[in-house]
């Protein structure tokens, strides 16, 4: 630590200050923000001497500015938004859906509430889990990934065998209490490798930790068979 003899030695210059009269004088340490650069923000109302290598402010003036101003450097020294970004797991489900009637094997747990729901609203006579990725990133940054789906039994879904997934996650934007996943952008393309047959999802949208949501589907050979993209995301260490 740091000889306190050493950080009044430092601010010298603006300690002598407080011996007049009538006003009173306030040292702040900042935890994280540039004095220099704090002090070029507060208002004229008191003197202000920055350090940048002790991360100190001295203000003088009288009782009320000096107060006021200390709020205001309290307010602007905060962490950048790259010290507040969190790290963000990512699961995308990519689920097949069919006109005929085939055989179906019943749906994982994790998604079984999804097609559920899903057969509500389009009545497919099948829906099948074609792959299930999981993806890491954080806030602030983007991510893609590709890989191969299961086959799905119907005449051309089982031909979109090869997919990649690219998103763009936004900062974080509120406080402590705050488990929105924010996507700047997230995109899904489905196809057959070397041909003009693909689907795509293309979308920026909020999701709750821990919330799994329908991103988009695609119809495909007519609307006889569909995929339906549902992301799920949640914050880890």
């Amino acid at each position: 630590m740091m000889n306190k003899y050493v950080i009044a030695l430092a601010l010298w210059p603006a300690l002598m200050l407080a011996q007049e009269s009538g006003n009173v004088t306030k040292v702040i340490h900042l935890r994280y923000a540039r004095a220099e650069a704090v002090k070029e923000l507060i208002g004229g109302t008191v003197y202000a001497y920055a350090n940048n290598g002790l991360k100190a402010i001295v203000l003088k003036g009288n009782a009320a500015s000096v107060a006021a101003a200390e709020e205001a450097v309290k307010e602007l020294d905060i962490p950048a938004l790259s010290e507040l970004a969190r790290n963000v797991e990512l699961t995308v489900y990519t689920i097949g859906a069919s006109a005929a009637g085939a055989a179906e094997t019943a749906p994982a747990a994790e998604i079984a509430p999804i097609v559920r729901q899903l057969k509500a609203v389009f009545p497919y006579g099948s829906y099948q889990l074609l792959g299930t990725v999981m993806i890491r990133s954080r806030e602030g940054r983007t991510a893609d990934i590709g890989g191969l789906l299961k086959n799905f039994p119907t005449a051309q879904t089982g031909f979109l065998n090869r997919y990649d997934i690219f998103l763009d996650l936004g900062d974080r934007l509120g406080g402590d209490f705050d488990r929105t996943i924010r996507f700047n952008r997230f995109k899904f393309n489905a196809g057959v490798p070397n041909s003009d047959i693909h689907v795509s999802v293309d979308t920026n949208l909020d999701v709750q930790e821990g919330q799994k949501v329908v991103v988009g589907n695609t119809n495909i050979d007519g609307g006889n068979s569909a995929l339906f993209v549902v992301v799920s995301a949640k914050f880890v260490q």
